[in-house]
């Protein structure tokens, strides 16, 4: 029985609740369609996202060290939407739903933290940059400060945090480590750029260190990282 059988097989005897492998450059981790039943959590090396458009696999993200694949997809319908694929040699622990729910989902924000009564603003993608780090429905944001920014090398700072969304960028980088922060202030949803080096823009005027006020029912796009960053996202406020 081979390793993603011994992990993902039907028959409880027979299944792992989490193996760790190394695989080559060209591996494929899952299939876009095929079910999922497992997350992979990256130590090391580097894995593309995938999606089909005519016929032709078109990137559009990549997850490197201490970035979870598949964890959106086995907290939410349970199929996979993009194919994951290895870039170059890469170190992975594949863990069982169980396995992941137990160890690791209390730290993180999903679609399930999305539904939850506390949300007051969502965080949606709005490019292919921020597609690759948010489910199609978005984030529900419930707790502030929420920050925005680049994920670091070091294996603790890439680690998931309830009040963090880390974005995986390569050099020459559009990001910085805190690129924006939502905040909340007597009741309202404010933006910030704490100094980020390419800048972050709000509805096309870049954003500065001073709170940008947001209005109950607005929906304001932001592309962080300049103009030309592929990292764009809108911020949908609820409506009170």
């Amino acid at each position: 029985m081979g390793w993603r059988a011994k992990l993902l097989g039907r028959v409880e005897d027979d299944v792992r609740p989490s193996i760790e492998k190394r695989i080559e450059a060209g591996t494929v981790l899952f299939r876009a369609g095929e079910t999922c039943r497992a997350v992979a959590l990256i130590h090391d090396g580097k894995v593309e996202l995938l999606v089909d458009r005519d016929g032709q696999a078109i990137r559009v993200g990549t997850r490197g060290r201490g970035a979870f694949v598949g964890d959106d997809e086995v907290l939410g319908d349970g199929v996979w939407r993009r194919t994951a694929r290895a870039l170059r040699r890469t170190r992975i622990e594949m863990l069982s739903r169980e396995a992941y729910l137990e160890r690791f989902a209390e730290l993180r924000v999903t679609g399930a933290a999305a539904a939850s009564d506390g949300e007051v603003a969502r965080l949606e993608p709005a490019s292919s940059g921020s597609a690759s780090a948010l489910p199609d429905a978005g984030m529900g944001i419930t707790d502030f400060p929420f920050i925005v920014g680049r994920a670091s090398a070091d294996l603790t700072e890439t680690s998931p945090r309830r009040n963090a969304l880390l974005l995986d960028d390569s050099r020459p980088y559009h990001l910085s480590r805190r690129q924006f922060v939502i905040g909340r202030s007597a009741g309202r949803i404010e933006l910030t750029d704490p100094g980020s080096r390419l800048g972050t823009f709000v509805d096309g005027q870049r954003l500065g260190p001073d709170p940008l006020p947001l209005q109950p029912g607005q929906v304001a796009e932001i592309r962080a990282g300049g103009l030309h960053s592929p990292f764009c996202f809108r911020l949908r406020v609820r409506e009170t």
